[in-house]
């Protein structure tokens, strides 16, 4: 899940549930593996997999630094898929379980590690 500083993000911006996930007093490296899990979640998705896009976790730098997920579409034809997006992240945020959460985090500590690490040190980045 990391974004490489040339390519083009539509950010899905802190609202609602990703707001209080943001704005909470919670380590960014905690709201990274949640950011990750969910974005693991939509990869499973059989609707966005025929979509040509790629998400991430980029950094954002806008009244502070904060994480944030970006959508990077591979072509210039794909409709806007922002609003659908969001409207799954949230699903999945408030009908996953925490086993579920804990699951992913157990099996993809080297995925985890390497996005906050990338966050970190502002190997992907969104100004």
């Amino acid at each position: 899940n990391t974004a490489k500083m040339t390519k083009g993000y539509q950010l899905i911006e802190p609202d609602g549930f990703l707001s209080e996930l943001v704005s909470a007093e919670v380590s960014d490296d905690t709201v990274i593996t949640m950011m990750s899990w969910l974005i693991h979640l939509l990869k499973n998705d059989d609707q966005l997999k025929t979509i040509p896009i790629e998400i991430d976790i980029v950094s954002v730098n806008y009244y502070g630094r904060y994480p944030c997920i970006g959508i990077h579409y591979l072509d210039e034809i794909t409709p806007d898929a922002g609003k659908m997006i969001l409207q799954k992240l949230q699903s999945n945020y408030e009908s996953a379980t925490f086993l579920s959460f804990y699951d992913y985090i157990a099996s993809n500590p080297k995925v985890i590690a390497k996005s906050i690490n990338d966050f970190n040190f502002k190997r992907l980045s969104y100004i």
